[in-house]
């Protein structure tokens, strides 16, 4: 999440002192940027952690301090994309950046009628795993999938091009 608004806020020319404003946001979303969060919300979301996904991961992140974050090899890939003069400040805007999105993630899951069954089901057309092998199916997923490259790739291409087009129409008038 915290990846998302930084890339959100770059993009899009926002401070990234707004952090509570995530979650607005992301009610904007759709097209490619809403099929990433859909699909990091059921993959790295329901599937592994169960329906009740947020309390988990807000619990999870709760039990964490800077000092094992920063043991993290993801945390150590992205820390100096993250604001903050240290780990704690760092730390500080992922907890919060989860934290605004939380309400989110729940419309969302809760307007779709989103379950770990419902979406499970759905993979079963594609994939054959059972049931009690949810973390295992992430894992799969997160090994043989980069869906949140993939369509991140294609919200900063769509908005590049988006700015190129209003540039050169603005240059026309």
């Amino acid at each position: 999440m915290a990846i998302e608004l930084i890339a959100f806020c770059k993009l899009n020319n926002i401070s990234l002192d707004n952090v509570g404003s995530f979650g607005n946001y992301l009610s904007h979303y759709k097209g490619e940027s809403m099929m990433r969060m859909a699909a990091l919300v059921c993959a790295d979301g329901l599937i592994p952690l169960g329906p009740d996904f947020i309390r988990v991961a807000q619990n999870t992140l709760g039990g964490l301090n800077p000092s094992t974050l920063q043991q993290n090899s993801t945390f150590q890939n992205i820390s100096n994309l993250i604001p903050g003069a240290n780990n704690s400040q760092k730390f500080g805007f992922v907890t919060t950046t989860f934290a605004s999105a939380q309400g989110w993630m729940n419309n969302l899951v809760q307007s779709r009628g989103l379950t770990p069954a419902i979406v499970l089901g759905h993979l079963k057309q594609y994939v054959d795993v059972t049931d009690d092998k949810l973390d295992y199916v992430a894992a799969f997923l997160d090994m043989t999938t980069n869906y949140y490259e993939h369509t991140g790739i294609q919200t900063v291409a769509r908005r590049l091009i988006d700015r190129a087009y209003a540039e050169i129409a603005s240059g026309r008038s």
